[in-house]
């Protein structure tokens, strides 16, 4: 089964999973949308701290020995301040995904030449006042540049 690890944005840090639930695939989930894959979605306990790499491959570790998952089919998609997070992760463990999907995020784009040939999918509003667009534009532009 595909495995897709949701990462929530700055303001749903902390210990009430319900802010968890207000954006992205856990907000489809808690309105009992249905998806045929798997989905974690871990809340960072401190906003600072958010999620590093060695944080999230222990998590892909435990993931794929806890559930049936095809190592074909893990997927990656981080909100915000956890958009920073996938990329730099997946810049460092490219191994680890089919495809990443960065929402409303930027981040260095000097080894960005390693994912040439990874899938991504990376969305930004162009309201979004906390993270600006050129972020994601100057991360996609340097990608297809390579």
């Amino acid at each position: 089964m595909a495995f897709n690890c949701f990462l929530h944005g700055y303001g749903e840090s902390g210990d009430d999973l319900e802010k968890v639930k207000v954006n992205g695939l856990p907000k489809l989930i808690e309105q009992r949308k249905k998806f045929p894959f798997i989905i974690v979605s871990p809340q960072a306990a401190d906003a600072e701290i958010v999620f590093h790499p060695e944080l999230l491959k222990g998590l892909l570790s435990d993931g794929k020995k806890k559930y049936c998952v095809d190592e074909e089919h893990v997927y990656l998609t981080g909100l915000s301040i956890t958009g920073f997070s996938t990329w730099d992760f997946v810049e460092k463990h490219r191994e680890e995904f089919a495809a990443i999907a960065p929402i409303c995020s930027a981040g260095p784009i000097d080894k960005l030449w390693k994912l040439w040939h990874m899938p991504l999918w990376c969305f930004h509003g162009v309201k979004d006042d906390a993270v600006p667009i050129a972020g994601s534009n100057e991360m996609v532009d340097s990608i297809k540049k390579s």
